[in-house]
């Protein structure tokens, strides 16, 4: 069809689909190079994933807990310069107004002798990375359980909703509610109704994308799934932020705190913990939990602690051995890209992928002068509720 053919105000240079913190990343970085971008998110802003994610800004480190075989990428160890830059306004999006919950993140042992030879085997592995600390300045909940050694890694954790929230304000009227209907890979999309032609769809709605994978090529496998289960537990007096290291690969627990209406935290917690209790029941996987915690904070009064559990399922690119993508992931298909950022702070690196592919198919900005808003679709200004705001607890 020849351009002037076209209804032009249908037109975009590109649409992503999803709202969570990779398709607004996109939206941020790709409206700033000056194309005409749109953003199409089916329920709230901050999706499913992004909003239950922990908020961890880190370069790699994490990954070679209790290991020493695995190499960090250079460009995967740049990032928490790159957010850090971002954070304080002068990187490639400004998060100047986005809360920090805490500069650095922790490590300490959770596993008897053995685990503290391991989390010093790990120290020793990030060098520069951590600094040990002395006992006056160890976390309270650590210190009150007479936890020891504790390092400290330089990296931040940032509040999740306040970054949705800042990262999505300057585009508000680019934001839209509706259902991808039809896909083609020549860029065509209808979304409730309406009929879009882009030179580019970005898919980046995380358990969302294998729906479009199914419009795009439904014989093959592009996606699997990982079930994920975090636990809640409020309300804690103090704050904690960081890991407890044993011998697994994986850390044994990894803890961040958020401050709650009523006064103290909700600790979120992930880690081995959370992917050793999925095949449980919701009352025994509490129990299992429970006792977790009890054995690792032994100080601490949990008889009056509640609980709760978020399920979620994170969708991830096919890998033939099942393991998680160490960095982003874009599949292409015509003028379709299926986007898979892997980590909440692997977004940078994403947009990097996707600057660079637009750039290989000479895609240029065509539609840049389109008005804002498109009035056959509804602006989306709701956002997603952090997983412990709606939730059941339980003593």
């Amino acid at each position: 069809m020849r351009r002037d053919a076209i209804d032009q105000t249908n037109c975009v240079d590109i649409v992503i689909c999803g709202g969570g913190v990779a398709g607004l990343w996109l939206l941020n970085i790709l409206s700033k190079a000056g194309y005409s971008v749109i953003l199409i998110e089916t329920r709230a802003i901050g999706g499913t994933q992004t909003i239950a994610s922990q908020g961890m800004i880190h370069g790699g480190q994490k990954y070679m807990l209790g290991r020493n075989s695995l190499a960090v990428s250079e460009k995967v160890a740049a990032l928490p310069h790159r957010w850090d830059r971002c954070l304080s306004g002068i990187g490639e999006i400004d998060l100047s107004e986005c809360r920090v919950l805490s500069q650095t993140q922790f490590m300490w042992p959770s596993g008897g002798t053995l685990g503290q030879l391991a989390l010093s085997t790990s120290a020793l592995i990030l060098k520069s990375k951590v600094r040990k600390l002395i006992a006056r300045d160890y976390p309270i909940a650590l210190a009150q359980n007479a936890i020891q050694p504790v390092y400290e890694l330089p990296e931040k954790v940032l509040d999740v909703f306040s970054l949705v929230d800042v990262m999505s304000t300057p585009y508000k009227h680019q934001i839209y509610r509706g259902r991808v209907e039809a896909l083609s890979r020549a860029g065509n999309i209808t979304v409730s109704g309406q009929n879009l032609q882009a030179q580019i769809v970005i898919c980046a709605a995380g358990l969302g994308n294998e729906e479009f994978l199914s419009l795009l090529d439904p014989q093959a496998q592009h996606s699997q799934r990982r079930p994920l289960r975090q636990l809640m537990v409020k309300t804690m007096p103090y704050p904690l932020f960081g890991h407890g290291i044993t011998t697994d690969t994986r850390p044994r627990i990894t803890i961040t705190s958020h401050p709650i209406s009523s006064g103290g935290y909700v600790w979120y917690i992930g880690g081995a913990l959370s992917e050793d209790i999925i095949s449980l029941s919701t009352n025994d996987a509490i129990e299992a939990a429970k006792q977790e915690m009890k054995d690792i904070f032994k100080n601490i009064q949990w008889n009056d602690k509640e609980w709760s559990l978020w399920h979620g399922i994170r969708a991830e690119p096919h890998c033939s051995n099942g393991q998680l993508p160490r960095a982003p992931v874009v599949q292409e298909y015509g003028n379709v890209f299926v986007a898979w950022p892997a980590k909440l702070t692997f977004s940078p690196l994403l947009g990097d992928q996707v600057l660079s592919l637009l750039d290989a198919k000479c895609i240029r900005p065509m539609y840049s002068n389109l008005p804002y808003p498109i009035k056959a679709l509804e602006e989306n200004q709701s956002y997603a509720s952090f997983p412990w705001s709606n939730t059941e607890w339980s003593k």
